[in-house]
Parts: structure tokens; sequence; C-alpha cells
């Protein structure tokens, strides 16, 4: 027990040392006071217990005891009364005014002991009680105000919500429906009974069993409340998407006596859900299934084609040309097409085949379920009829054809996207076939794409490692036989295959991009060679260097910059550059071409357009792009003894350039006929194998050690 606070009521000074001595030992606190007046005036510090005497001077014990019961704060607190007075009549005063117990003196410690500690135990248990009283009757009050309060809040939110409302009695099997409820469904009050079937026959028949079931599981205990999502009729005769949620109230028995909930319309939301599924699977501007779709029905036709003997094709079908489209008409007739040729693919094929677009002017079709692979080949040919037939777009009549890959499953394929990419690999092939025709994957297909990887791989280690060395072919005066510059020319010093030339992997290092950083060493390293070449044969000062500037380090934002800061580098004077074009670098964007060329003009360096004659427009180049060098295709100049019709284009190119005072380096001179005879043309510069192959730094620097106006060594 805890130390408590007693209070020693006694007119004698040596009864309230005893006492006090007494209680003290217990380990209780103690206050005395002398005289009935005192004690009534200590009443407020606290007190647990009382020991009063009877007869006293002033007001007496039994006075004392009847003011303190007088006071509501004091009617509870424990009082002994202790005297020496023995008899009946006065413990029955003495109890009727409230005494809790006797004492008689002399006081005996250990009875006093026993008394105290009851009526103290008794004390504790009281202001336990009451005090648990007070928490009851504060949370009795706090309840009743949040009931009031929520009570209030419901009946708000039930004139407010958009939610209907509903209550099922399940007792009596009627359910009440708040009018809101009923307006969701285009109700009037009077016009929805209390019924139960009014709710269940207006559910959506699909929806039905799974609602019951919720429903049903809540009921019974096993679900924690009931949660349905169905459609209910509307008084429009349509359905509209809900969502119902509900509690169940339960008896002692946990049988549950009713049911309660919400009713939400979620049909917005649903038909937005549903729009979202449609787009994530089909292709926005045609309405086709798209990459996402088409792949999971693949990848199903897999699947059963893996437990059964049925074949399936994949065609990858690409626009040819429709840059041209969108180029020259807009894109909106661009997407215009695109509509047009997903309704003219849709048209061909059967509901069991799914054609997607993949984006751009990418198409793929998969034929699930065909009979044999000739099937495969002539729905392919259907395609590409079909698409031969114009198209006519606001007036317009429009044509176009594709290139199609078709790739046939034989059971070595395991993911839907190697079907795929051999059906691409077959397309390209089609379209370096001549477009506007189809291709079948086959294994020789399959080891060309594997060897294009092979070498595209060893090509970015190639790179990385440094495996690129330059040759440099001679270009020769054709009058004086006298050296005039170099071509630069890229070999790879590949670790396994030796020294392999650009055949067998520029087209890879193009397709790839990686001719971006070739292109841009090999320039570097051509014009530091040059000038390193002219410190150590300072006879050779006025040498030029030739070098190949592929289409996309042409159109590259960097140009410009590249290349001065190559010449700042190098610290080659940009008149002994010249960059060699072919005219596909400048069909793409002829205005943007003719900005470029100017601006490496400006730059001081010469230009020089390669392989001349061989293209569409190379007569208009002449007009309106500045370059300095025209190179004559070596397929001119290989049959110009022989072929009179060669001879007079050469003439032609020739007299041309003369009257445009433009330089002129006759490509692939091989026998001494073929320069005999560009002697007599009166071309000033030639190249080829008669000269020099393409030679080592070592080879030219020997090369070098002739005087500079002496005439080149004719090659063996």
């Amino acid at each position: 027990m805890s130390t408590k606070r007693i209070l020693i009521i006694d007119d004698e000074e040596t009864n309230l040392e005893v006492l006090g001595g007494m209680v003290e030992t217990l380990g209780h606190e103690t206050l005395f006071a002398q005289s009935g007046w005192e004690g009534l005036n200590l009443l407020d510090h606290n007190i647990d217990l009382v020991l009063l005497d009877i007869v006293m001077p002033g007001i007496d014990g039994f006075e004392v005891l009847q003011r303190i019961r007088q006071n509501e704060q004091y009617k509870a607190l424990p009082v002994m009364m202790v005297t020496c007075m023995s008899s009946r009549e006065d413990r029955l005063t003495a109890i009727e005014l409230g005494a809790n117990d006797f004492i008689i003196k002399p006081v005996d410690k250990t009875e006093l002991c026993v008394r105290m500690n009851s009526l103290l135990k008794i004390k504790e248990a009281r202001d336990e009680l009451h005090n648990h009283q007070l928490r009851l009757e504060k949370i009795i009050e706090a309840r009743t105000a949040a009931l009031r309060e929520s009570e209030e809040r419901y009946a708000l939110a039930v004139r407010g919500a958009n939610d209907g409302l509903w209550d099922w009695d399940l007792k009596r099997e009627l359910i009440y429906f708040s009018p809101r409820w009923k307006e969701m469904l285009g109700y009037k009050e009077h016009e929805i009974s209390y019924e139960k079937d009014e709710w269940f026959r207006r559910i959506h028949p699909d929806d039905a069993p799974a609602m019951q079931r919720a429903l049903e599981q809540h009921v019974m205990g096993q679900s924690p409340h009931f949660e349905s999502e169905h459609r209910l009729m509307h008084k429009d005769g349509f359905y509209r998407w809900m969502l119902c949620r509900g509690l169940a109230v339960r008896d002692a028995q946990n049988n549950a006596t009713r049911i309660a909930g919400s009713l939400s319309d979620i049909h917005a939301r649903k038909q937005a859900e549903e729009q979202l599924r449609y787009d994530a699977f089909h292709d926005s501007l045609t309405g086709l299934s798209n990459r996402a779709l088409f792949m999971n029905r693949l990848e199903r036709a897999m699947q059963r084609a893996s437990t059964s003997e049925s074949v399936y094709a994949v065609l990858f079908l690409d626009l040819d040309r429709f840059k041209n489209v969108n180029d020259g008409i807009g894109h909106v007739a661009g997407d215009q097409l695109l509509v047009a040729v997903a309704r003219r693919l849709e048209g061909c094929l059967t509901s069991l085949d799914t054609v997607a677009r993949f984006g751009g002017d990418e198409f793929a079709i998969l034929l699930d379920g065909i009979e044999e692979e000739s099937e495969a080949t002539r729905i392919a040919d259907r395609l590409l009829k079909s698409l031969q037939e114009p198209f006519y777009l606001d007036g317009i009549e429009m044509y176009t054809t594709a290139s199609v890959g078709i790739a046939i499953s034989d059971g070595h394929y395991h993911r839907p996207e190697e079907i795929l990419r051999d059906a691409d690999n077959a397309m390209y092939r089609a379209k370096s076939s001549g477009r506007a025709c189809y291709e079948t994957f086959n294994k020789e297909m399959h080891a060309r794409v594997l060897a294009l990887l092979e070498t595209e791989n060893d090509l970015r280690r190639a790179i990385e490692r440094e495996e690129f060395i330059l040759h440099y072919q001679p270009i020769i005066d054709v009058q004086t036989a006298c050296l005039r510059g170099f071509e630069a020319l890229i070999r790879w010093q590949h670790p396994e295959k030796g020294l392999l030339s650009p055949g067998r992997f520029i087209s890879v290092a193009e397709d790839t991009g990686l001719i971006i950083p070739m292109g841009w060493w090999a320039m570097n390293e051509a014009c530091r060679q040059l000038v390193e070449w002219q410190k150590k044969f300072p006879a050779f000062q006025s040498l030029s260097m030739n070098v190949n500037l592929s289409v996309k380090q042409f159109i590259h934002t960097e140009l410009i910059q590249n290349i001065q800061q190559i010449l700042k580098e190098s610290g080659l004077a940009p008149s002994l550059l010249k960059v060699e074009l072919t005219e596909s670098a400048l069909i793409q964007s002829p205005e943007k071409a003719k900005e470029l060329l100017h601006a490496i003009r400006e730059c001081g360096i010469r230009l020089c357009m390669d392989d001349f004659g061989t293209g569409y427009s190379s007569l208009s180049y002449l007009h309106n792009f500045p370059f300095d060098t025209l190179k004559i295709d070596r397929s001119f100049v290989s049959h110009i003894t022989e072929n009179v019709k060669n001879l007079k284009i050469v003439k032609t190119i020739l007299s041309l350039c003369n009257d445009l005072e433009l330089d002129v380096v006759a490509e692939g001179v091989e026998t001494v006929e073929q320069l005999e005879k560009l002697r007599e043309l009166h071309c000033m510069n030639a190249q080829g194998y008669y000269f020099s192959h393409p030679k080592s730094k070592a080879e030219i620097e020997e090369l070098l050690t002739h005087a500079p106006d002496t005439p080149l060594p004719i090659s063996s």
C-alpha cells in the first residue's frame, strides 16, 4: 500500500504522540489537530483517514463527525473513533453519525494497523470505483455527443450524398431504398417499393451470379464486407455500371439480421477503363491491333503450335517510299493513306487473322492455323495486288506499293520476337530486291543475318580497340603521270580475319550508324598523316588528301564544327583537304545540302562529287551545288576503249567540266590503253590499279622518296 495521509484529532498531546508514532511506523504521513475546529480546517489537505477522539473540549468528536458527513466532499472519508468510552449507546451514536470503525484506548498497535489497513483499502476501492464512474460518465457523454454529431452528419450526408443508400431487413425481407438510389436508375420516390426484387430483377444476367455469391459470402460471415460491381437496368432501358457496398449487422449468435450500404454510379469510370483497355491494345490512327496485342496473339499461336501440328505465319509489311507521300502532300494525307491501307489489308484477311500497325508505315499480319506454307505466299500476293489499286483521298488519286517479309513457323521459334525478327529481315530482303514484292525467310537468309550481326558486334569492338587503318591510293596527273594527291581508304585489321576491305563492312557500318565515328576517325587520321608527310618530305607540300564523307556524317548536326576541329588539331591547310560526296548525300534535302556544301566551301575546303554519272540528277547537281572536282565513275572508264557509248559519255563529261572550269578525276584506270585514251581527251587526273593499288603508310613513304615531278612508277 502506498503512503497515506492520516489526520489525528485529540486534545491530549500524549495521545497525539502515541498515535502519531504508531501511524508513522506503519509508513504513513501524519497531521495533528488538538481540537475539533483545528481538525475540520485540516480536511482540505487530501486526508485519507481520520483518527478522531470523542471527548474533547469545545466541540466533541460526535459534532466533528457530524460536520464531516454534512460536507459532500468528505462524506466518503473514512473516520475511526478513538475513545476510552465503550458504552453501547456511544457506539450507536457514532455509527448513526457516519463513523466507519472504533478502537478503544489504550490503543493496541497491531489492532490499529489491521483496522487502518481495512479502512484504507475500502477507501482505495471506493476511490477507484468513483474514478471509474467518472471516466464512464465522460465516455458516455463523449459518445453521446459523437452519436448526436454522427446522426446529424448522417442526415446531412443522406440529403447531399451523390450515392444511393439501401438498408435490407433480412428477417422481414424488405429493403429501404433512399430517394437518391431510385433517382440513379431514373425513378421517382413512389415508383420503387421495398421489395428486394426491385433490385435483383434489374441486375444484368451476366453479373447476377457473381453479385449473389459476394452477397451470400458476406451474410455467411465469410468476407469482412460486401462489394460488387454490376450493371443495373435504368428506366431508359439501358444498363449502367454500379458499385454496391454493404456491411451486415449481426446478433449475439453472429447471424446477420440486416445489411446496409451504398450504391455508386461508376458507369463513366467503366467506360473510361474500357477505352483505356482498347487504347492499350489498338493503334489510335487505324484502329488496328497494336504491337502489344499482336505479340500476345502471336505468343498464343506459338503455344498452340507447340502442342499440335498447326502452322502459323508472320508477314511483315512496309510501304515503299511512304516518306515521299508525307514530304510531298503532307502528313494529313499520309495518315489518310495509312487508314485506307489498313482497311485494304483487313479486306484481304479473315476474322481468324490479326493485322496490326507497328508504327509509321509498318504493318504485321499473323496468319493463324494455315494449312501449308504456300497459303502464306498466296495471301502475301493478294495483299500486294490489293495495294496496287489506286487510292482516292480527298479527290486525289494516289498509288503505293509494299514490301513483304514472310516467316513460317517451323518449330525452332521459342519467342514471338524471333519469328517477327525473321519476317522483318525477309521484308528488308524484299526491299533490296526491288520493292513491291515478298520474300520468305530461309536458312540462307538466317545465316546471312547472323553474319551481319557478327560483323556489327565486331565493328563495335573494332572502334574501341582501334583496329582500323588507312590505305592511300595515289591520284595522278594524266599528262605527266606525276603524283597530285591521295584518296584515303579505310581498312579493317581484323584480329581473326586479317585485313578487310570496305566492301566487307561499310554497309553494316552505314546501317548501324557506326559509320559516323569511323568516318570522323578516318578524316582526322588522313589529315594528320598528310601533315606528317609534309614535314617528312618537304618537296611534296602541295599534295592534297581526298576523304569520303558518308551521308550520315553529312547530315550530322555538328558537321562543320567537326571538320574545323580536325583541321585545327592536325594543322592541315583547308585547301589541301578534298571532301568526297556521292549523289545519295544530296537527294534527300537538296536545299539543306546546298547550304551545307557552301558552309564547307567557306572553310576553304574543296568539294568533290564521287561516282559522277551514275545518278538520275547528276547534271543538275553541277548547276546547283558548288563542287570543285568531278570523279568519273569507273563504270564509264573501264569500257572507254571498246564501247563507243561510254567514250561519248566521258567526252561529254570532260567537255562540260572544261566549260564549267571543274577539275576531273577518272576512276578505275587499269590499262595503258585507257590512260592513253584519257590523255587524248585531255582528262586532267586519274586513279586506278594501273598506277597503284591503295597502299599502306610505309609504301606511300617509299613513293615519296622520288622527286615531286617524277612520273609515278607503274604498279605491277
